[in-house]
């Protein structure tokens, strides 16, 4: 189980999965980030979405999971919570997707002294500006 995010760069190796798993993967642990941060998380990972989406094959996940198939004797429930696929295609998040889960993140000044979901405290630094 994941209890908190501390996004600490703004590039695509630290935070370009952060929507996905924000939108898709339903984490909705509270996200701390400095402004900075989450400016260039946005800008960096909407333009990579955008790039990625129009030029491959982008796999979307199914919006409602399928019911359960009943066979005659038989109750056999399936997992549909991932797409069928034939391996081709990409996981890649929208754009509206990006902006919610950035717009979710609870942004702290540079060196602000927070309380992090646990019995300590906590300062953030980043050694991004």
């Amino acid at each position: 189980m994941i209890d908190l995010v501390l996004l600490s760069h703004g590039d695509l190796a630290h935070c370009g999965l952060y929507p996905w798993a924000y939108s898709r993967w339903g984490l909705k642990a509270p996200a701390y980030t400095t402004l900075p941060v989450q400016a260039m998380g946005r800008i960096s990972v909407t333009e990579d979405v955008e790039g990625l989406r129009d030029e491959e094959e982008v796999i979307d996940e199914p919006q409602e999971p399928q019911n359960f198939n009943v066979d005659d004797e038989n109750i056999e429930s399936r997992d549909e919570s991932l797409p069928a696929t034939d391996g081709k295609g990409k996981f890649i998040a929208t754009v509206i997707e990006v902006q919610d889960a950035f717009d979710s993140c609870n942004t702290l000044r540079y060196s602000q002294p927070t309380h992090l979901q646990g019995a300590y405290k906590y300062i953030l630094t980043s050694t991004c500006s």
